[in-house]
Parts: C-alpha cells; structure tokens; sequence
C-alpha cells in the first residue's frame, strides 16, 4: 500500500490553511483504493485543532496535531524533525509532501533515503522568508526579534530550495525562475502548477 506523509508547519506569521488540503486529500484517497495518507501538521496557536480534522474523516486517513515550539530558526524545527522522525519511523515506506519551505526543511531532516521514494515541497508567492522580511520592514527598526526570524527564514529556504533530493512545486513560472536565479535550484527540479 502507498503511503503519503503530508506536512504542515504553520508559523505564527504565515499560518497556512489545512482545510483545502484535507478536503483534496480526502477525494484522492477515494479516487486511490491503494494510498494510505497521514498529515502532520504542527500547530502554534490553535483554538481547536481537531475541530478542522474531525471534519474531515476517512479510514485511511490519520492525522497528528503536533504542537509547535515558539519560532527560534533552526531550533525549533529541530524538534518538530525529531517529531517527524517518530512518526515516519512507524512506516515501512512513504512519500512526503511539504506544505511550505519550513515543513520542507523538517522533511529533509527527518527522512529516510531507503524508505523515502519521493519528496515535493510547495513553494507559495511571495514565500515565508518575503512574507516575514515585508513583516519586518514595517516594524520599528529596532525590532531585533523579526529581524532575526526573516534572516532565519531565509536562511532555513536557501537550504530547503539548494538542496537536491525534493522536487519543488511552484504556483507561477516567474516563481520558478526567482529560485532558480537566488538559490541556483536547478530548474529540472522545479515544477509548475497553477493550482498549488
């Protein structure tokens, strides 16, 4: 049976929306007798996470609701990776998919190369690190602690986009082409859908 592992790392400054993903999820999996799907999503701050995931129920979906340390860079995914690790350590073989730059990161760092077939981490406009150095930018200049979070950002999307295991999926070409031109990612690696 296939497996998929999809991630989702909402930070405090760009939560993303699982509803979308869960109900598209969950009309593959009828369409896909075959696949098994779990989502991992790791919640900040939440008022009722299960609320969203009951739902949506399927027998071959399971979903963990991890909670999230504070945003510190690489710190902080470094524990949500060890969570990834114990979850991914129950599985035989799997395929991981990557909501953002951030759940990428934790992919990379918690997979398993002989287990692991396939990685594809979505890239949405403007990114992570744009959204947060916008962010920044708008705060007092004194502001060290967003400054800090956008140079981590940054930093934590170079090494998702440069590194050559995923395939990245982008919502425009002219996304596909700033990665290529700031990261080098090799644009065989990048690939285009209009509906991410």
């Amino acid at each position: 049976m296939k497996h998929l592992v999809i991630v989702i790392y909402d930070s405090s400054t760009n939560s993303m929306l699982k509803e979308d993903v869960i109900h598209q999820l969950v009309l593959r999996l009828e369409k896909e007798t075959q696949l098994h799907a779990t989502i991992v999503s790791y919640d900040y701050r939440t008022k009722n996470p299960t609320s969203l995931l009951q739902k949506y129920t399927h027998a071959r979906l399971t979903v963990h609701s991890v909670s999230q340390a504070p945003f510190m860079g690489t710190i902080s995914l470094w524990y949500a990776a060890w969570q990834l690790t114990k979850i991914l350590s129950a599985l035989e073989s799997y395929e991981l998919i990557a909501w953002d730059p951030l759940a990428g990161w934790i992919c990379l760092s918690s997979y398993n190369p002989s287990l692991c077939t396939k990685i594809t981490i979505y890239a949405h406009e403007p990114g992570v690190a744009q959204s947060e150095r916008e962010r920044s930018a708008s705060c007092n200049s004194s502001d060290l602690w967003h400054q800090f979070q956008a140079r981590c950002m940054t930093t934590i999307e170079r090494d998702v986009y440069r590194n050559p295991a995923p395939l990245i999926v982008v919502p425009s070409e002219t996304l596909r082409k700033h990665l290529h031109e700031k990261y080098g990612t090799r644009l065989e690696r990048i690939r285009v859908e209009q509906s991410n």
